[in-house]
């Protein structure tokens, strides 16, 4: 965990540090389109991770629905066993 704090903290100090500079050259707007590309870019990859992931009411729906088939399915068997 160390070192990821490490990286993360080098990563965060470094903004400022190219914020600063291209304010001193006068592209202090370049600033703003790199920040906006690299939110939608994690907006994005959010989305493409999670988009199969099922909650926890949705994974319950799905046992419910798979016991009540099993119970039909029996219901049938027996019907027929009857016949």
């Amino acid at each position: 965990m160390g070192m990821v704090n490490v990286v993360k903290t080098l990563s965060q100090s470094l903004g400022p540090v190219a914020t600063g500079a291209l304010a001193g050259k006068g592209d202090f707007w370049v600033a703003f389109v790199v920040a906006g590309a690299l939110k939608l870019a994690y907006d994005v990859l959010m989305l493409a991770l999670f988009s199969s992931y099922r909650t926890q009411e949705e994974r319950a729906e799905g046992r419910v629905a798979s016991v009540l088939r099993e119970e039909r399915e029996q219901g049938a068997d027996e019907d027929r066993m009857a016949a």
